[in-house]
């Protein structure tokens, strides 16, 4: 009779310059710097591919050298939300936060929930995040000094805020210039664009964010979909208690520029419009019927890329 070996479950904190590796099988922590080299030590001293699985957390360009290494070298791996493992170490009562507790409560993750694994964004898709999360950050700074420059009477720091302001203004348009060239340079890319462009209430910018943090799309069942564009509204029970069904998790950024789009579908697009006043007709919240609108966009965008084919409006 033969026994299965146990299979192995490693865990690895990310930060900018090394990597702390949690062995679940061994029980043995392991820190190697976050470079090539580093990650040649690590796979030598990891168990064989097939009798474990990698389990890191999404920490932006940081853990993308060590996800497209260790894929590379036959391992599964497994990048989860940061916000997900930090529940889940409170949950067990690991309040202590360390690199070398954090790469165990990643193996445990591992153990217990058994994650899906995923492969490595093409390079194209590497460079449209990061640029989608630089505009993000362009925007939140250009809202910071229209703020300021409401908010003071010294003219001087009103002409400042107005020139930082022209100057994100141009960063914004650049890097938005950027990503259309990263798009177009892709087919693949540039046919999803196509699709989604032709969708009324869908722009570059939820067309970018699309492309960049729901790279699933195409391949999803329309519940999968609204799931994780965090748009399905989930009860919220207890006892005889009766509460408002709510919308929560999924990808925070996608949810936030579906609102927008709905927001403009609900005016131009017929088809989706008929949805909208259909629900407001029969009494539910404008934000009811906002969301379910969100829900139907994605699960439509989510069929045209699976069908390979552009939309066309039924309704006008």
């Amino acid at each position: 009779m033969t026994i299965s070996k146990k299979k192995a479950f490693i865990g690895i904190d990310v930060s900018k310059a090394s990597l702390d590796v949690w062995d679940s099988q061994s029980q043995k922590h392991l820190t190697v710097e976050n470079s090539k080299a580093g990650l040649q030590k690590l796979i030598k001293a990891l168990p064989n591919p097939s009798e474990s699985t990698i389990v890191i957390e999404a920490t932006g360009v940081y853990h993308r050298l060590a996800h497209i290494a260790l894929t590379q070298a036959g391992f599964p791996v497994s990048v989860i939300n940061p916000y997900r493992s930090r529940k889940f170490a409170d949950a067990l009562g690991m309040l202590a936060k360390t690199d070398k507790v954090d790469a165990k409560v990643l193996a445990l993750y591992g153990e217990r929930i058994v994650p899906k694994t995923s492969l490595p964004p093409s390079e194209e898709v590497a460079q449209l995040k990061e640029l989608v999360q630089a505009r993000r950050q362009l925007v939140e700074a250009k809202k910071s000094a229209l703020n300021q420059a409401k908010n003071t009477e010294l003219q001087c720091l009103e002409d400042l805020s107005c020139e930082h302001i022209a100057l994100l203004e141009r960063q914004i348009e650049a890097v938005e210039a950027e990503a259309r060239k990263v798009i177009q340079s892709c087919p693949k890319l540039t046919r999803k664009a196509e699709i989604m462009a032709s969708v009324k209430g869908v722009g570059p910018v939820l067309t970018a964010t699309l492309l960049s943090d729901m790279e699933e799309l195409g391949q999803l069942e329309a519940r999968e979909v609204g799931s994780l564009c965090g748009v399905v509204p989930f009860n919220r029970d207890s006892g005889s208690f009766r509460g408002k069904r709510q919308i929560k998790g999924g990808r925070f950024y996608v949810r936030s520029m579906l609102y927008m789009a709905a927001q403009s579908a609900r005016r131009h697009n017929g088809d989706l419009r008929i949805v909208y006043d259909r629900l407001v007709g029969k009494g539910k919240p404008k934000k009811v019927a906002l969301v379910a609108v969100m829900r139907k966009l994605a699960i439509l965008i989510n069929r045209l890329i699976m069908e390979n084919r552009t939309w066309e409006e039924k309704y006008t």
